[in-house]
């Protein structure tokens, strides 16, 4: 196990480019912790994922691991063990012999590697499959012998980068479950990499969101849902995402938010934070024009009215409609109005012009 530290890192793709890949990266990770590192496609994860385990060079800055700098140090002497999306096995090798493939290029005995592979194997519950070759192995197996081949090195740092993407929407539940249950047992310093939020939310110790190679927030899972530090978290973690209305005045379709201060601000308000109400008592008219029926619960996209019924100013989400969860099993129709009140202690307020949280 190992502490890592990212300090001031930086990655330059090219001179011509507008910015860094990677933008002046301060993070530090504790021994034995499991971080996950989120963020839209092109905002830098991969990249400062792969300068951790050495494929990409480190233009600017340091990177340390257990104190130690690795900066000029090769990928086989970090001691870090890298599990690729792809799963990256050869084919004409068995599971056995895939898992036991860096141990024998580094001269470990054979005795050795016999048992580490058998720990592994017992650990990932691939026992019966270690004569079997990767094209007899299903999506979620190949995965797990990636894991294992990286289990058999015992390295400080398991470097992750979206190993899930390629198996099925119920597959990926179970192995998230099995790779974050496999890291508490195992307790080694484990940096991963998704762009999906419902992994980042569910797997890691801690999250840090990225945009655009820089590090927006960092923090835990229920932290960063009910005090996100801008409105790029706000707005990228949560699904769907939280509603934010740009408002020259502290009041929204009439309601007041006492709150609020003077001037342009950011109101957000998550889907689940909006409820069902009578008419009347101050309570904003909702125009349906999308339910999706979860069965449990639904969700409604619409329109929030003002009292002359014009639409209030559309949210910055994407298309503009307003998301609400509706636990119940109500049934609503397209076009229809009903009327909702907001839970004022869930409300989040930003400044419009630098989007940080006031």
């Amino acid at each position: 196990m190992a502490t890592v530290t990212f300090a001031g890192v930086s990655r330059i793709y090219s001179k011509d480019a507008e910015k860094p890949a990677v933008d002046s990266l301060d993070l530090d990770i504790a021994d034995g912790e499991f971080l996950v590192l989120v963020g839209p496609s092109g905002c830098g994860k991969s990249t400062s994922l792969r300068m951790l385990a050495g494929l990409e060079p480190t233009d600017v800055g340091s990177i340390s691991i257990d104190g130690r700098d690795v900066m000029g140090v090769s990928p086989s002497d970090r001691d870090v063990a890298m599990v690729f999306q792809n799963y990256a096995l050869y084919p004409n090798m068995t599971v056995a012999q895939n898992m036991s493939f860096a141990l024998e290029n580094r001269k470990v005995s054979k005795d050795v590697i016999r048992t580490r592979v058998q720990e592994a194997a017992k650990i990932l519950q691939m026992e019966g499959l270690l004569g079997r070759k990767p094209a007899n192995l299903s999506g979620g197996q190949r995965q797990r012998v990636a894991m294992g081949r990286a289990i058999v090195r015992e390295p400080a740092v398991f470097c992750m980068d979206e190993p899930l993407s390629n198996l099925d929407a119920k597959l990926r539940v179970s192995t998230r479950a099995q790779i974050s249950d496999l890291q508490r047992r195992l307790g080694t310093t484990t940096v991963y990499v998704t762009h999906d939020q419902t992994e980042a939310m569910t797997m890691g110790d801690r999250v840090a969101v990225l945009n655009a190679g820089v590090l927006q927030q960092v923090a835990s899972t229920r932290e960063i849902y009910d005090r996100p530090a801008n409105t790029f978290v706000a707005g990228f973690i949560g699904s769907p995402s939280m509603n934010l209305y740009e408002l020259s005045s502290p009041h929204l379709a009439g309601w007041q938010i006492a709150q609020a201060p003077r001037g342009n601000i950011t109101v957000g308000i998550r889907p689940e934070d909006w409820r069902l109400s009578s008419e009347g008592e101050g309570a904003i008219p909702f125009l349906v024009r999308h339910c999706e029926e979860l069965g449990h619960e639904s969700y409604l996209y619409g329109d929030l009215l003002n009292a002359d019924g014009s639409v209030v100013a559309s949210t910055t989400r994407l298309g503009g409609n307003t998301g609400i969860l509706v636990g119940s099993r109500s049934q609503f129709e397209v076009g229809s109005t009903v009327h909702v009140l907001p839970d004022v202690a869930h409300i989040h307020i930003f400044d419009t012009a630098s989007g940080n949280r006031i």
